[in-house]
Order: C-alpha cells, then sequence, then structure tokens
C-alpha cells in the first residue's frame, strides 16, 4: 500500500506542477493534491485522510511562497473532516463524487487562506477569494470523479474488479 500511496501522491504532483497549473479558468487553476487529499479522506477515512494530505500538502508547500506547513495543515483538515463525513452518510450515491470533493476543497481552501491571513500574509486574501474559491471547487468536484476511483485503488488495490461508482464510495 506505501508504494501505492507514493505512486499517487507524485503523480498528482507532477500532473499538478506540469498541467495542471497552467490550465486556467478564469485565470485559477485546480488544486490536484488538495483534491486527491479530500479523496484519500472520503475513500480511506479520517486517519488515512489525514496522513495522506499532510504529505500531499507538504510537497506542495516546497513550491509555494507561503509559510511552510500551511498547505499541510489544510489539507490534512479537510481530508480528516471529509473521513469524518462520509461516515455520517447513510445513503451514498454518484453525486457523493462531485459533492464530497466540492465540500472538502472549499473547507481546505477556507482553511489555508485564514492561517496566511493569521500568519500575517495577507495578500492571499484579495477581493477575488471569493471566485477563486468557487472556481477551484468546481474544479476539485470533477477531479474527484477520477480521484476517488483512483484512492479507492491506492488503499484498497482492487482496480477493475467490476467496482462501479457507488462501491467507491465504500
Amino acid at each position: 500500500m506505501l508504494f501505492r500511496v507514493g505512486l499517487v501522491l507524485i503523480s498528482t504532483l507532477v500532473l499538478q506542477l506540469a498541467l495542471f497549473s497552467e490550465l486556467r479558468i478564469n485565470g485559477v487553476a485546480a488544486q490536484l493534491l488538495l483534491a486527491a487529499s479530500v479523496s484519500a479522506g472520503l475513500t480511506g477515512g479520517p486517519d488515512r485522510g489525514s496522513a495522506f494530505g499532510f504529505a500531499a500538502g507538504l510537497l506542495i508547500d516546497l513550491y509555494l511562497p507561503t509559510p511552510f506547513g500551511l498547505s499541510a495543515a489544510a489539507y490534512a483538515l479537510a481530508a480528516g473532516v471529509i473521513g469524518l463525513a462520509r461516515d455520517s452518510v447513510i445513503e451514498r450515491s454518484p453525486l457523493t463524487l462531485l459533492g464530497f470533493p466540492a465540500m472538502g476543497t472549499a473547507i481546505g481552501l477556507v482553511a489555508f487562506v485564514l492561517g496566511a491571513v493569521a500568519l500575517g500574509f495577507s495578500e492571499v486574501h484579495t477581493g477575488s477569494t471569493g471566485r477563486i474559491l468557487i472556481t477551484v471547487v468546481l474544479m476539485n468536484a470533477i477531479a474527484g470523479v477520477v480521484l476517488v476511483p483512483v484512492t479507492r485503488w491506492m488503499w484498497h488495490a482492487n482496480w477493475g474488479n467490476g467496482s462501479t461508482i457507488r462501491s467507491s464510495l465504500t
């Protein structure tokens, strides 16, 4: 399992830096590592999700001018909250693939902005923060359709065993 976790982390980081940082909508890039962290929380639970989110955040923090560890804390929080929330959902549906990554992205981004402002990086919060939040939430919700099955494989390694979208959520 550790190999698969590392593979997903590194692959997601490379995709974020090489491709998704250039593919922008309204001047905003998707936050693929945050989407992967939330998906890891959804498929692996709060403990695994938080650990994955922390590692993913540390990786992206290497490339950001904000305080080291801020992304790690925000991603771990978002993944942990989604991991806890998934257990409270009685009826899982394919819409969960969109809703949980969207909700987790919003939690992670708000935590990141609040943390940055609290640490004196007020330039992170601008007049366009709302537009950025909405755009990233929508992009990460779509990314979750791919990342939820990928992170399920990462934790359970049963790719291609007739699993459906619904089974990706259990």
